[in-house]
């Protein structure tokens, strides 16, 4: 019985850790040649106490010509419209699992729209 409820515990955590995401939301740090670097440390999977002397997990948001950029209405605009400090919703061309790796915080934007 022990042993079947530690198998079951042990699987649910396996399959969170490796949740991938399609969307996140965060403040552009620096935009830079048609992409962004957004502020990212709440989609680690490895979760910790963060303190203001943490450092910035930022996540490299690649366009495309298909990337659609949207304001807060929803009216199509472009990329050098977003400024740093701007509050964006992403969503990703594929689902991708982000974590405290640089090569995992690289990902291509579907949609890219203005939330603040």
């Amino acid at each position: 019985m022990h042993q079947s409820i530690f198998i079951f515990l042990f699987s649910i955590l396996f399959v969170a850790g490796c949740t991938k995401i399609d969307s996140f939301e965060g403040k552009i740090e620096q935009v830079r040649n048609g992409e962004l670097l957004v502020g990212c440390n709440h989609l680690l999977d490895e979760t910790s106490n963060h303190s203001s002397d943490d450092v910035l997990y930022t996540c490299q948001v690649e366009t495309t010509d298909e990337t659609v950029v949207k304001d807060l209405h929803g009216e199509a605009i472009n990329l050098e419209n977003l400024t740093i400090g701007d509050r964006i919703h992403i969503v990703l061309v594929e689902p991708e699992r982000i974590n405290k790796n640089s090569e995992s915080r690289k990902v291509v934007a579907k949609e890219i729209s203005l939330v603040e």
